[in-house]
């Protein structure tokens, strides 16, 4: 037995599923990047048309303004990626309740509504009749169907369509959000 082959062992594992978490890590990481760098870019190109003295006030208000705006959209961002880092810590889950997801979901439309009317979009909602009931946290619920419906409305070309469905699954819920 000193040295004698005895067998051959072989291991298989299908990394697919890896591979797909590591491109969407990567992509989520690009578009975060880019999401930063837009509004800074503006903060920068007006912090330098301030430093010109000859600007009237007039022009330098609209400087200014645009400077705060662009602040204000990067503060909005980072709360939003903040908010995503704690939905998936799910030891952050702290005030568990039943949620009413149909009126939940009712609120975030009626909230996203105007941004979906600015570029003529039209917002369907299919919802099963008797819901189960989840339990969970109302506010990140909210925030995760918030999140996804306004990404819908923002990759959504001008009079498009968005298909939201909330139907019973198991005993569960499942959210869909179909746009084109």
């Amino acid at each position: 037995m000193g040295g004698d082959k005895i067998g051959t062992l072989l291991i298989i594992r299908d990394v697919t599923s890896i591979r797909n978490l590591e491109k969407m890590r990567r992509d989520f990481v690009s578009n975060v990047s880019h999401e930063l760098r837009t509004p800074l870019t503006s903060i920068g190109g007006f912090v330098e048309t301030l430093k010109i003295k000859e600007l009237d006030d007039k022009s330098k208000h609209k400087a200014l303004d645009i400077i705060e705006f662009e602040t204000e959209r990067l503060k909005a961002l980072i709360n939003n990626l903040l908010r995503l880092s704690q939905i998936e810590n799910i030891e952050n889950v702290k005030h568990l309740v039943n949620i009413d997801v149909r009126d939940d979901l009712y609120e975030v439309i009626n909230l996203l509504q105007p941004q979906a009317e600015k570029k003529n979009i039209n917002i369907i909602v299919d919802i099963e009749d008797k819901l189960n009931t989840i339990n969970g946290d109302k506010d990140w619920f909210r925030l995760i169907a918030i999140n996804l419906i306004e990404n819908s409305i923002k990759y959504t070309e001008e009079n498009g369509l968005i298909n939201i469905g909330l139907y019973n699954n198991n005993s569960g819920i499942k959210l869909v959000i179909k746009d084109n």
